[in-house]
């Protein structure tokens, strides 16, 4: 299992900010993506990950997040069934904005 918590993410994405291969994925609804979201993340949520995963790049590392951390585990072992390296965030987007 490859989860952090948010203080370990915050330094993840302080230390990767202008990595190119380094990307944060928010696997939530659109809706809940548009209600606030991680800076720099983008949108891909849970349903369309099986459809899109085979065009992700494998040279590079993800941060996964959800609300609070069932999507993204779950799309942590999509990605790592897949061959690319991820993580994921311990607690999710509530933890994140608690923190």
């Amino acid at each position: 299992m490859e989860a952090i918590t948010t203080h370990k993410a915050r330094e993840l994405i302080k230390e990767n900010i202008n990595n190119p291969n380094f990307e944060i994925i928010d696997v939530r609804t659109k809706e809940e993506y548009d209600m606030g979201y991680i800076e720099g993340a983008i949108n891909i949520p849970l349903d369309k990950i099986q459809e899109d995963i085979k065009n992700l790049d494998k040279d590079k590392e993800y941060l996964l997040y959800c609300r609070t951390q069932g999507r993204s585990q779950f799309a942590h072992q999509m990605f790592k069934s897949n061959g690319l390296n991820s993580k994921f965030i311990l607690g999710g987007y509530l933890e994140w904005i608690e923190g």
